[in-house]
């Protein structure tokens, strides 16, 4: 049986992600393998899934409830609207200049989702800063 251990870099300096996996395998029924297997490591880089900054807004209107984004990660600034009961992205990532450009232009999305399919205005949005890493 394989065995599977995952470790998780703390400092700042090892962000990773290190799998060890260990088989060891003696009877084979086919072909004729070494008669042991024994430590196998990955390492995989989580910057690309670290966000550096950003914001965020939740929007509750009628039976509408979104998530509004604009913020800085690997891929760069980029803003997006989310629908929180479809679990669908009504604007998907969209790179932008700036967060405050991010936040217009989500907002702008929101706005016109909200009228298209509700005819409802968007509320006064309350900005909060994203969870980092």
């Amino acid at each position: 049986m394989p065995y599977v251990q995952k470790l998780f870099g703390n400092s700042e300096a090892s962000r990773e992600l290190v799998i060890v996996s260990t088989e060891k395998k003696t009877n084979w029924t086919r072909y004729d393998p070494p008669a042991t297997i024994v430590a196998t490591t990955i390492f995989i880089s989580l910057e690309s899934f670290m966000l550096d900054e950003g914001v965020c807004a939740e929007v509750k209107v009628g039976s509408e409830h979104l998530r509004l984004f604009s913020e800085q990660n690997a891929q760069g600034l980029q803003a997006s609207v989310y629908n929180v009961i479809s679990k669908k992205w009504i604007a998907p990532s969209e790179p932008v200049e700036s967060i405050e450009q991010g936040k217009l232009k989500a907002a702008t999305y929101a706005e016109a989702y909200l009228k298209q399919v509700a005819n409802l205005k968007l509320p006064l949005l309350k900005w909060k800063e994203s969870r980092a890493a």
